[in-house]
């Protein structure tokens, strides 16, 4: 790090991208009151004093949030300065500093990651089991930031960390309650279908939840249709690798033919409670009936 003067941080995941924005303040040993400057929405001319200005400690870092791209800043690049670009929402602004900065993709990170570092956290406290590491990372969707907070919980428990646990002390994402859902109804269990299904109107009584679904099972037509790889789908379709993973997999428990067959009728079924001809609640009933 100590030899990047500037740099762009970018990704989905807070908890990764404020490790790394931990990581460039560590540059500042001293007088970090000082040498450490985060701007806000910052001006050209902020950016550019900023970095003008001599550090006490030897190096001064400067953070800028929600900044519109001007590339005359690169001209105010020092060697005593490192100036670090963090999570830019627009991509083509994401684009254009990349060509100039050091990039470090904040997105969320694979199992490959995440297993080690649920073992690390819960070594102390009496270890987890493969399975309820497993179960932990698919609830939590990959979100390091929840599984950091979710580990933390479940290591408080003070023994070894069961399936068991799992279910009872971590709320699952909506995502993930998403795909049990089109499990249950894959392997023709209605009655649990419709348990997940109850569980998931009750969560957010406000979210549209339709719209969702006719979603999930568009990707898993997609996901049954595509030659591409995972990384190529999961950029097309914009969603995280693992999620096409798992949309392939569950494809696999449906014929295509079936597939598009269910991808009309949650057409017609989105269109019906559009006009009012039908509560979404009686439509989402209708689809799990109709597929199981």
């Amino acid at each position: 790090m100590d030899g990047i003067r500037a740099a762009l941080l970018f990704g989905d995941d807070r908890f990764i991208l404020e490790k790394a924005v931990g990581t460039f303040k560590e540059l500042v040993a001293d007088f970090k009151e000082f040498d450490i400057n985060v701007l806000q929405s910052p001006k050209p001319d902020d950016i550019a004093n900023a970095l003008a200005t001599v550090p006490l400690s030897g190096r001064r870092v400067v953070f800028a949030y929600d900044y519109t791209y001007d590339a005359r800043v690169l001209e105010h690049i020092n060697d005593w300065s490192t100036l670090v670009f963090v999570d830019p929402k627009n991509k083509a602004l994401t684009d254009a500093l990349a060509k100039n900065f050091h990039s470090i993709n904040c997105g969320r990170v694979g199992n490959e990651l995440i297993y080690p570092y649920i073992t690390r956290e819960l070594k102390g406290s009496g270890g987890i089991s493969d399975g309820a590491r497993a179960l932990l990372s698919d609830f939590l969707g990959g979100d390091m930031a929840r599984i950091s907070t979710e580990t933390a919980k479940l290591a408080a428990l003070g023994r070894p960390v069961t399936e068991d646990d799992v279910i009872e002390h971590v709320t699952p994402t909506a995502e993930y309650r998403v795909f049990d859902l089109t499990d249950k109804l894959a392997k023709k269990r209605a009655d649990e279908a419709f348990s997940v299904l109850s569980a998931l109107l009750a969560a957010d009584k406000s979210a549209s939840l339709l719209p969702v679904m006719f979603t999930q099972f568009r990707r898993m037509l997609m996901c049954a249709l595509s030659k591409d790889s995972d990384d190529v789908l999961a950029k097309q379709l914009g969603v995280r690798e693992s999620a096409v993973r798992i949309n392939r997999k569950l494809a696999q428990n449906f014929p295509v033919k079936k597939l598009k067959a269910v991808n009309d009728g949650f057409h017609e079924l989105d269109r019906a409670v559009k006009t009012g001809l039908m509560r979404e609640e009686d439509a989402l009933t209708k689809a799990v009936l109709t597929i199981c």
